[in-house]
């Protein structure tokens, strides 16, 4: 939005936090359903027209663009571990695949499907339309990395930077794809936290005959709220890559739970020995971090082993106060 209205990015920030916020109070899980509906075809069809004619530009022609980067680029950025330790590297891979059992944006999808099967379905789909975005964007900074150097024009990542050198018509598809995807993600992000703090504290603890009027303002005024949080800490950090992989350290540990429940069995992983996990996962991300990350080894594999360590301890004491409900326990064990 930057450069296609020549604003500052903290104010093109702003107005992507109002579309969001738009989109959440008025129609909710729907609305946002139906907008990655047609953002879906806008993705790709940005992608593939910024791929090509970045391509075309450093190269005369895709092939002849994509043997150039090839070529000229040096070697790390075609290895898997990108020259990184391979402790990071390890770390940043178990966290975002860990991250996919508890992500929101995932889970909430999954849980509004109509069935078992149609959930599956969707999952399978998402995961091939997802792969190209990903292999196709990194090629866009491939491009851009050959193209500008390592200093990138207009404050911009890679991405948007290597669009603008196109025509208008192309840089305006290319940047319109790309802001789909941001909108394709961001409501939900906001959605699932209010969800989950209204249906699983407020209703629950607070306030358990809450009017179906009064959920709905505190949904609406949450999103407010949290959507200007939002943007202040987007104003403020600019490692999006290092934040990303933060964000999914942290939630890993809720899927090491998960798949410990699963694997393992509800009766050696308590209520208390899962809250007290999570929390010295949590300090012990603190702590890795402030003592930088020792031998390379990313902050997620220490956190991750502390969680699923401490809960299992924790549950060993405190023992389980609940069983699990018969619906949670046919998700887990299908049929048993």
């Amino acid at each position: 939005l930057s450069p296609l209205l020549g604003i500052e990015v903290k104010y093109a920030m702003g107005i992507a936090a109002l579309i969001f916020t738009l989109i959440i109070i008025s129609g909710g899980l729907k609305s946002i359903a139906l907008v990655n509906m047609i953002q879906v075809v806008v993705i790709f069809t940005g992608m593939i027209v910024a791929l090509v004619a970045s391509l075309t530009l450093l190269g005369g022609s895709i092939v002849g663009g994509f043997a150039r980067i090839r070529t000229e680029l040096p070697a790390e950025y075609w290895s898997v571990t990108g020259g990184k330790n391979p402790l990071t590297i390890s770390g940043e891979i178990i966290g975002t695949v860990f991250t996919f059992f508890a992500a929101q944006a995932a889970i909430t999808g999954l849980f509004a499907a109509k069935d078992t099967k149609t959930a599956v379905r969707g999952t399978w789909i998402a995961g091939f339309l997802i792969m190209p975005i990903g292999m196709c964007f990194a090629l866009l900074g491939m491009c851009a990395k050959l193209h500008f150097g390592d200093a990138l024009p207009y404050g911009l990542s890679a991405a948007p930077a290597m669009m603008l050198e196109h025509s208008p018509v192309v840089a305006s598809i290319a940047l319109c794809g790309l802001f789909a995807a941001v909108m394709s993600t961001g409501p939900l992000n906001f959605l699932a936290p209010i969800q989950i703090f209204i249906r699983d504290i407020y209703t629950v603890y607070i306030n358990k005959n809450a009017s179906d009027k009064k959920l709905m303002f505190l949904n609406r005024l949450m999103a407010i709220l949290l959507l200007i949080a939002g943007w202040a800490v987007a104003v403020t950090l600019q490692e999006i890559l290092q934040v990303t992989y933060w964000a999914f350290a942290f939630r890993a540990g809720i899927a090491v739970i998960l798949l410990s429940v699963t694997y393992i069995g509800s009766r050696f992983v308590s209520e208390d020995g899962a809250f007290g996990g999570l929390i010295a996962g949590v300090v012990m991300f603190a702590i890795w971090e402030l003592i930088g990350t020792p031998y390379g080894i990313h902050v997620a594999i220490p956190s991750l082993a502390t969680v699923f360590i401490a809960t299992l301890v924790i549950s060993k004491f405190r023992k389980r106060k609940h069983e699990l409900i018969p619906e949670v326990r046919e998700a887990l064990h299908p049929g048993k």
